[in-house]
C-alpha cells in the first residue's frame, strides 16, 4: 500500500462522513512510526496558514481538467492524516497542525508512534 492508494481511500472517506472544510496532508508508514521529517517543511507552513490565516494556490495547468483554476483557505481546520500500515488496517488519525507542531517540538523522539497518534488526535476508521 501506498500513499497514493491510501489518499484515494481517505478522501472517499473525507467525502462520505468528514462533509467539512478542511486542508490535509496524508502520511503513511508501514514502520512502528513516522519520522517528524516526513511532513515536509513547506508541508507544515501551508497547514499552519490555512489553519490560522489566508491560504491561497493556483493549480497548475497541466493538461488535466481542473476543477478550477485556484482556491483559498481561510482559517480552516488543517491535519495531517497518518495511518500506521498493517495488512487490512482500517485505522488511521487526523492530527491537528497544532498538536503536531508542538508534539515535534516537545518530543524527546524524532517520530510519531500509534500511541501519541492516538493521543492527540483524531481516531477514524474507514
Amino acid at each position: 500500500m501506498k500513499e497514493r492508494d491510501i489518499t484515494t481511500r481517505i478522501m472517499h472517506w473525507l467525502r462520505a462522513r468528514h462533509k467539512m472544510t478542511g486542508a490535509f496532508e496524508i502520511k503513511i508508514t508501514h514502520g512502528k512510526s513516522l519520522p517528524f521529517s516526513a511532513l515536509a517543511p513547506h508541508q507544515a507552513d501551508a497547514l499552519r496558514i490555512a489553519n490560522n490565516g489566508v491560504f491561497c494556490h493556483k493549480i497548475a495547468d497541466m493538461g488535466y481538467f481542473n476543477p478550477f483554476d485556484a482556491f483559498c483557505l481561510v482559517s480552516v481546520p488543517a491535519f495531517v492524516v497518518v495511518m500506521f500500515y498493517k495488512r487490512g488496517q482500517k485505522e488511521f488519525f487526523m492530527i491537528p497542525i497544532k498538536n503536531w507542531i508542538s508534539e515535534e517540538l516537545e518530543c524527546k523522539r524524532k517520530s510519531l508512534t500509534p500511541e501519541r497518534a492516538a493521543v492527540i488526535g483524531i481516531r477514524c476508521e474507514l
